[in-house]
């Protein structure tokens, strides 16, 4: 009887444990998932930001988020800085919309 009973509990045991270590193990897979996806996501964002500007020729390209509109433009396409020109605008100066 007593032997039946300990039989009971360390099978009960072992299958808690293991029950436990997969749920951890597919959490954590589950949540690199989402890392991944979040990293490509920004990736594309990023090359399709890229290419917009690439396509514009020097015009100011609209970039909007949830709260505000920006205008981006290649650097390439600003005037040279030299200590005789005019200062380039800080980042808080940046025309928003």
């Amino acid at each position: 009887m007593k032997k039946n009973i300990a039989i009971v509990i360390l099978t009960a045991w072992i299958l808690g444990t293991t029950g436990y270590v997969i749920y951890d193990l597919w959490s954590d897979y589950q949540v690199q998932g989402i890392g991944k996806a979040y990293n490509a996501g920004m990736a594309d964002t990023v090359d399709q930001l890229i290419a917009e500007v690439g396509k514009t020729k020097c015009s100011p390209v609209d970039v909007s988020g949830t709260k505000e509109k920006i205008q981006v433009v290649d650097a390439r396409c600003l005037p040279a800085s030299n200590a005789d020109q005019t200062k380039q605008p800080d980042a808080g100066q940046i025309n928003k919309k």
